[in-house]
């Protein structure tokens, strides 16, 4: 899959009128298309992933677009600022294939 899930782009709209406090958690983010796409957007966003191979890839990504996240490999750090769980996109996102 490239670019973000349909999903995210038909609620994105709620992520930008509400002025988020922190930043969004894309949990689970493998190639990081979700998160990188919200970044583009201006909103800060920490990639998380379990996978040491995906996380890097999606860093180079971001890098790459000039974007700034934060990545995050296996920590068992808390989000508590974070104001989205991207993990429903992921989960839920088939039914908008």
């Amino acid at each position: 899959m490239t670019g973000p899930s349909l999903l995210l782009l038909n609620f994105v709209h709620l992520l930008q009128n509400s002025a988020p406090d922190g930043p969004v958690l894309d949990l689970a983010c493998g190639n990081g298309n979700n998160g990188l796409f919200l970044a583009e957007l201006g909103l800060p966003v920490i990639l998380a992933d379990r996978s040491r191979k995906a996380l890097p890839e999606a860093e180079k990504t971001a890098k790459a677009k000039g974007l700034t996240v934060y990545g995050d490999a296996g920590s068992k750090a808390t989000y508590s600022h974070s104001i989205l769980d991207l993990l429903h996109f992921h989960l839920f996102s088939y039914r908008y294939k």
